[in-house]
């Protein structure tokens, strides 16, 4: 992590299909330890700063878009008709019902909870085999600054040429 220089700490998210507290794991609770409901975003930033993990299940949850996004909630109608975009995303309720149409959502009631933790706390680890093709055959890490052309790009020759052994052999 030193490495890449970060200012906080890596986020993790999981999307799980039981209850918090049917998982046994320990993680804060908005509406339990804030006594308010918080948005993903805020939960992340709790997770990034101070390293606290969290899960939140709907009750838990503060903003109607990242609910209905991730399956909690069906849409009420004013997500349907782009009254939750407009005048804050867009100007016209036209182009709020575009936006709000566009955004991906999850399986209603496919998960129970979210979670958000920092990498270097992880409060739940998945079950289940990871496939081949999700994991990288070698890692490299170069600590030197970039070569960059007379243009400011990568110079990927010389990254080539400089590391071709490591491209070329097995692992």
């Amino acid at each position: 992590m030193e490495i890449l220089r970060l200012r906080t700490k890596p986020v993790g998210i999981a999307l799980v299909d039981k209850d918090p507290d049917e998982l046994g794991i320990n993680a804060f609770r908005p509406i339990k330890h804030f006594r308010r409901k918080l948005t993903f975003c805020q939960m992340s930033a709790v997770a990034r700063y101070y390293g606290m993990g969290m899960a939140a299940t709907l009750e838990d949850m503060a903003c109607p878009g990242e609910i209905i996004i991730f399956g909690f909630a069906e849409p009420p109608s004013y997500f349907l008709d782009g009254s939750l975009s407009y005048g804050l995303y867009t100007r016209t309720k036209e182009a709020g019902r575009a936006l709000d149409s566009s955004l991906p959502r999850l399986p209603m009631g496919r998960y129970k909870a979210l979670l958000t933790m920092s990498l270097d706390n992880v409060i739940y680890e998945p079950k289940g085999e990871i496939p081949k093709w999700w994991m990288p055959d070698k890692v490299i890490v170069i600590e030197a600054e970039l070569p960059k052309t007379s243009t400011g790009k990568i110079d990927k020759k010389i990254l080539r040429d400089r590391f071709r052994d490591a491209f070329t052999s097995t692992v």
